[in-house]
């Protein structure tokens, strides 16, 4: 018997020669999962298409909300409303604003959105309580991809109805990353339990992040990620932008950043919800 002494690397290589490159498929997208692209799948189209809402509230011109504050709101008329998917939608006047939903298109002419949760809710006159720049909760055309980039592949509520015998009902943003996440942190947990599962909660482990990260302050954010866990480190998947559905698809966990946190640097510990458990 011959017995040949090889390094990790030559043996690596022997193993690999005895699996040779697989010809190209075409294959219903139905039956492609767990394959590998032949060639780079391109953006026919910039995504998002339009410039549109990152937000439920009111569309504005920045320059005419400078000074507002939550004592001194600036009041201005609600001259339309545009729900997601309106096409025909009117330039928007100097002073006044235009009540809008997540995903809707902007008016020409106007260049941030106020969330609601920053006014009175006004439907005639609005009380805007927040000073944005311009820019604020806008999505641009193709933020998220340009047309011809290779493309890899809000509010809560809980109560009961009264009317329908109590039934309990759980609302979740219409945002598909808020929504989800949404279901990760509230609803499957409680799902869970109520099915005497014994572990309802994901599981829990502490990493280091691999990159600086910044939050805004007052507002609990759980961002999607990648664990290294030979380093013990996680990463950012796509950005903590609300509609990117693909960085979602390829994250393996959430990454928990407590409201009070601003800024993050590499190294720090995070809490990582781990999402395969």
């Amino acid at each position: 018997m011959l017995v040949v002494t090889r390094t990790v690397e030559q043996h690596r290589a022997v193993v690999a020669a005895l699996v040779p490159a697989q010809p190209v498929e075409v294959v219903p997208l139905a039956q492609a999962r767990g394959r590998v692209l032949a060639e780079d799948l391109v953006a026919g189209v910039s995504l998002p298409s339009f410039v549109n809402s990152a937000m439920d509230g009111y569309a504005v011109r920045a320059a005419e909300l400078a000074g507002a504050t939550e004592d001194a709101p600036v009041v201005l008329p609600v001259a339309t409303d545009i729900p997601a998917g309106r096409t025909d939608v009117p330039p928007l006047a100097p002073g006044s604003v235009a009540r809008i939903m997540t995903g809707a298109p902007m008016p020409e002419g106007a260049d941030a959105v106020v969330p609601v949760e920053r006014t009175d809710g006004g439907t005639e006159r609005v009380a805007l309580h927040h000073a944005p720049e311009a820019g604020t909760h806008v999505r641009g055309i193709g933020e998220h991809r340009a047309v011809g980039l290779v493309d890899l592949p809000g509010p809560q509520g809980a109560g009961r109805v009264d009317a329908l015998g109590g039934v309990a009902v759980v609302t979740l943003p219409g945002n598909p990353v808020s929504s989800q996440v949404s279901f990760e942190v509230f609803l499957r947990p409680a799902l869970r339990a109520a099915m005497g599962h014994p572990h309802p909660e994901r599981p829990v482990v502490t990493a280091t992040l691999g990159e600086r990260w910044t939050s805004p302050s007052g507002r609990r954010q759980f961002r999607r990620g990648a664990l290294d866990a030979v380093r013990g480190t996680v990463s950012e998947v796509g950005n903590p932008a609300s509609h990117l559905l693909a960085a979602l698809a390829r994250a393996e966990c959430l990454v928990s950043v407590p409201a009070e946190t601003t800024e993050l640097e590499a190294g720090t510990p995070v809490e990582v919800w781990l999402l395969d458990g």
